[in-house]
This record gives structure tokens, C-alpha cells and sequence, in this order.
């Protein structure tokens, strides 16, 4: 295993892949960002389990019924109708304690995790320019393709080393705090819906970034990327609050709305569980 990864490693795109890891993990963003989500992960848990809300969802979820209430208004009169659906997930404790941590912990992480990753990623080519690497890319057989390729597979493999940590610490402070969980559905969670955004968003950005020449420039892209996500994220979850069914603009919406919905609202909330996970990630 260990000369396959040294012959992998020794490779152009492998040595493009290490360099990035090892960059990204040297400078301060990931760094910022994981204790960014340490701490939130810390303070959100705490809350909400003094709180009593995790513990209430989880009480919600082991009913055999799950019921909700909506306004109806027909013939000029408004009337309530309760709607009743029992929901097929199985009644495991450790599987339902894994839906509370869905609708709970999560949603905090990763919208985190959509607003500040790609601000790290935005200067990823530019610095790049600055310490002028490029200069000396330029003089080897690598190709500006294979070069892009391997900033944006060395940025993911960066990446994947935080969601990790991420992981592994958020499922500590829930066993702790709340009890224990399903680790299947519980790492099925994190690769699911965050693996994905994790490469398609940061990817994106260092693309947009690609052309601009200095670092203060690319971090302006990051930082606009950033305020973006926030008009986008009210964008998709008002309307799918609003309105319960996927649109076009859901689709393509760089926040990724149905994918939060699926798995942060859907498992307590009748009018999404219509939601499949081949909406999410279509």
C-alpha cells in the first residue's frame, strides 16, 4: 500500500494533489474553520440539549405518527385540517437519535461549511501567482489542465480531511450530550449531503477565481461568494417552505436547498417527505 501511494504521489497530478493537501493545511483557513465549527458544534449541542428541543424532536420522531397542521381556506371559509402520515423509517432509538442530529447539529455545519470553505478556496491559484509557483510550473511538462485538475482534486482531498475531524468531533459531542447514534446513518449523513457541496462549491469558486492576478482580488470573489450564499439559502428554503414542491431554480441553486431540506426538515415535516434523494442531488 505504501509504494502504491508513493508511485501515485510521484505522478504530476499526484504531486499537484499532495502539494495542495499540504498548502491548504499549512495556511490559517481550514484551520479558522475548524475551530469555527468546533466551537459551534460545541455551543449548539450544549444549547439545545439543555434546551430540551433535541429531546422533543427525538420524542416526535418515535411516534408512530407524525402529524402536522395546515390552513385551508375554500368556498371564502378558512378551516384546519390535520394531516397524518406514519412514517417507514424503522423505530431504532439509535437510528431516530441520528434524525435528531440531522435536523438539530447539522444544518448548523453545514451551512457553515457552504459559507466558509469556498472563501478558502478563492486564492488558490492566485497565491499560486503571488509566491510565483506558476513560474516554475511553467517550466515542466505540466499541463494548465492538468494543473487546474490538480488544485481542485488536492483542495477536496483537503477538504475531506476536515469533514473527517468535523465528523468525528460532532459525534462525540452528541454521544455525549445526547446519547448514542446509528454510525451508519450517521456517516451516510455527512457523505450524502455534505461530501458533494464540499467539491462542487469550492471547485467553482477557484474557478471564478482562476483569472485574477492578485490575492486581495480573488478573496473579493470569496467574500461575494460568501454574502451570495446567504441571498441564495432565503431564496430556496422560502420557497420550498412556501410552496412544498421542487422547481427548476431548486435544481441549480448553488446552496443546494433541496439537499438541506431532505435531510434537515424533511424527516419532521409531512409536506417535504415527498422529497427523494434523487431530488437532492439530480
Amino acid at each position: 500500500m505504501a509504494n502504491v501511494l508513493r508511485r501515485a504521489f510521484s505522478t504530476p497530478l499526484g504531486g499537484m494533489i499532495r502539494y495542495e493537501v499540504l498548502l491548504h493545511w499549512r495556511q490559517r483557513g481550514l484551520l479558522v474553520v475548524l475551530f469555527t465549527m468546533i466551537l459551534l458544534g460545541v455551543l449548539t449541542v450544549s444549547s439545545l440539549s439543555n434546551s430540551g428541543l433535541i429531546q422533543r424532536i427525538i420524542d416526535q420522531l418515535s411516534m408512530d405518527v407524525v402529524s402536522r397542521s395546515q390552513t385551508v381556506i375554500a368556498d371564502g371559509q378558512t378551516t384546519i385540517q390535520t394531516i397524518t402520515q406514519t412514517p417507514d423509517t424503522p423505530k431504532n432509538p439509535a437510528y431516530i437519535s441520528t434524525q435528531a442530529f440531522s435536523v438539530t447539529a447539522w444544518p448548523i455545519a453545514y451551512i457553515m461549511l457552504l459559507i466558509l470553505v469556498p472563501m478558502v478556496a478563492a486564492d488558490a491559484i492566485a497565491r499560486d501567482r503571488k509566491y510565483r509557483v506558476t513560474d516554475l510550473l511553467d517550466s515542466t511538462p505540466l499541463s494548465s489542465a492538468l494543473y487546474l485538475f490538480g488544485k481542485i482534486l488536492g483542495l477536496f482531498a483537503a477538504e475531506v480531511g476536515l469533514l473527517l475531524v468535523v465528523m468525528i468531533l460532532y459525534g462525540g459531542l452528541w454521544r455525549v450530550a445526547v446519547g448514542a447514534f446509528d454510525i451508519p446513518s450517521y456517516i451516510a449523513l455527512w457523505s450524502v449531503s455534505t461530501l458533494p457541496m464540499l467539491f462542487i462549491n469550492p471547485s467553482l469558486i477557484v474557478l471564478l477565481a482562476s483569472g485574477q492576478n492578485g490575492r486581495r482580488s480573488a478573496l473579493l470573489i470569496g467574500f461575494a461568494a460568501c454574502f451570495a450564499m446567504f441571498f441564495f439559502l432565503g431564496i430556496g428554503l422560502s420557497h420550498m417552505r412556501t410552496v412544498g414542491t421542487p422547481a427548476l431554480w431548486d435544481y441549480v441553486n448553488p446552496v443546494h436547498p433541496l439537499v438541506f431540506e431532505y435531510f434537515g426538515y424533511a424527516p419532521v415535516n409531512v409536506s417535504l417527505q415527498s422529497i427523494t434523494i434523487g431530488d437532492a442531488w439530480l
